[in-house]
């Protein structure tokens, strides 16, 4: 009897004990071990995204770089990549007080420097490596127009350097810090078409000034102001062009500051005054204790002499141009400020509104916006700046959309009479229409069969600009244009690609603009 009751009891308690762990979610020591060893491997398997990742973007980055580039074989004058190996024999034999001055030794006429000084001081670190490796790649005068294997070699390998330490590791920090789907936006960034083309096959540096812009986005979203407002000014030294951004991270900043408590918010003001001062001061130092010396950087790197724009850049002064010849009619200077009226005029509805509620979203689009404003309404501007307003559209991608879906492949479509100057064709066909396939597998298949009207006339819309874009150049290379319109080909792509960017340039801010008024509208009831 007394056995009986003992195994009852014994039953009843484990039982209990049973419920208990239920109810409460007591785990034993053997289920944390099996959890830990289970977060262990989630954060092996992302880590080894990443990595397959970065691995694939480099693999498809080298494959472009063994292609021609800008002025390969073009005597006298050649391209990018002579401007770029030009720059680092000038800063390693002359002092730095004849870097942008027109002297004896410098004929500015050849390729002289017309980027801030970081881009300088990023050219003679290289150029320093450079004679380390073979002093002839970099020898004052003899060393122009030098082609040989060994320094294609090295030149490749200082883009490569630069975009794995600085873009690479922007892009892995801004992925990381979204809470999913991180891997698929770092695929997204790395394999951009665009950032591919023209650094590593065409030849340039952008992967810097865009990776330090990238670190500045990161850290606003990680609430670290004073260290972004550092890194956007090492950008802007880098680039001028990130002047494009700039309007926009002013905004966010300022509006963060006037909707701080006034104690805090003066200081943080005060704080970034100094800082962003304290960092230019820095890193233009050498040029600014002497006025002349510093007039002959501001006036290489802002060449108002040098006009409208460059090339057939898928701008609306471009465009018009078919219509209106802009040098007949307009003064250079009278040019200037209808440019920067029109510039101003079209970045203010986004600036005010973020300026008014300053949230990391809100900055995000009107990065886009503004860098696009300044894409299409500045003064001077080239078809690879179109890379600045691409970058901030990527940066909007952790919640996607087909409008910048549309935007980015549109974008690569631009730089297509550039590609096939520089031989770059069949890089441009591959990398596109690989991005393209890779939106399609990820996203537009995804979208749900019972979509809006709304959505599906949007994925019409990045169907056919797709593969409108493609029909154009595949036109552009199949047939010779009349003699009478030697760049008609060229003409027709900008056009197009500009009826695009002002078509969603428009929807962006309407968008923008009116769902913050909404916002307000819902708080204010």
């Amino acid at each position: 009897m007394k056995l009986l009751t003992y195994k009852l009891f014994d039953f009843q308690c484990c039982n209990s004990r049973i419920k208990m762990s239920k109810k409460f979610k007591i785990t034993r020591p053997h289920a944390q071990v099996k959890r830990r060893k289970a977060n262990e491997t989630g954060k092996v398997s992302t880590t080894l995204k990443f990595f397959l990742v970065a691995l694939t973007a480099i693999c498809f980055r080298w494959s472009t770089a063994f292609g021609t580039y800008s002025g390969f074989n073009n005597p006298p004058m050649y391209g990018d990549f002579e401007a770029q190996r030009h720059w680092m024999e000038i800063t390693v034999n002359l002092p730095l007080n004849e870097w942008y001055i027109h002297t004896n030794r410098n004929d500015l006429m050849y390729w002289g420097l017309d980027y801030p000084p970081l881009t300088a001081y990023h050219s003679f670190l290289f150029g320093k490596l450079a004679q380390y490796f073979n002093v002839s790649w970099v020898e004052l005068y003899k060393s122009r127009g030098f082609e040989g294997t060994d320094l294609k070699l090295f030149m490749r390998f200082t883009v490569l350097i630069s975009d794995v330490l600085v873009f690479f590791t922007s892009c892995y920090a801004y992925s990381k810090s979204l809470p999913s789907h991180m891997h698929l936006l770092f695929l997204f960034i790395l394999l951009y078409p665009g950032n591919i083309l023209i650094d590593h096959g065409h030849f340039q540096f952008n992967c810097v000034s865009l990776g330090l812009y990238i670190w500045t986005c990161t850290l606003l979203h990680w609430n670290y102001d004073i260290a972004a407002a550092v890194f956007f000014v090492f950008s802007l030294s880098f680039k001028q062009m990130e002047l494009y951004h700039a309007p926009a991270i002013f905004c966010y900043l300022l509006g963060k500051c006037l909707y701080s408590p006034l104690k805090k918010g003066l200081i943080k003001f005060f704080s970034l005054a100094f800082v962003v001062c304290f960092t230019f001061g820095l890193t233009w130092y050498p040029f600014i204790t002497d006025i002349e010396q510093f007039g002959a950087v501001i006036s290489r790197i802002f060449p108002f002499n040098r006009g409208l724009y460059e090339d057939k850049v898928a701008n609306i002064w471009c465009s018009l141009s078919v219509f209106i010849k802009w040098k007949e009619i307009v003064s250079i200077q009278n040019m200037v400020c209808i440019c920067a009226a029109c510039t101003l005029i079209c970045i203010l509805p986004g600036c005010i509104t973020l300026l008014t509620n300053p949230t990391v979203e809100n900055f995000n689009r009107c990065s886009l916006m503004s860098s696009l404003s300044f894409f299409l309404f500045s003064y001077h501007v080239h078809e690879k700046s179109i890379l600045i307003p691409a970058v901030s559209a990527l940066l909007t991608l952790k919640s996607p959309t087909l409008t910048i879906f549309t935007f980015l492949l549109t974008s690569a479509i631009s730089l297509f009479p550039l590609c096939v100057k520089d031989g770059l064709t069949v890089a441009f066909f591959s990398l596109t229409f690989m991005f393209y396939c890779l939106i399609v597998g990820t996203f537009v298949t995804s979208l749900s069969k019972n979509e809006s009207i709304f959505e599906f006339l949007w994925k019409i819309l990045f169907h056919a600009s797709f593969w409108g874009g493609m029909i154009l150049c595949f036109t552009s290379i199949c047939f010779e244009p009349p003699d009478k319109y030697p760049h008609l080909f060229s003409l027709l792509i900008s056009v197009y690609c500009c009826m695009f960017f002002t078509f969603i340039w428009l929807y962006l801010n309407v968008a923008f603009v009116f769902s913050n008024l909404q916002k307000f509208k819902v708080k204010t009831n």
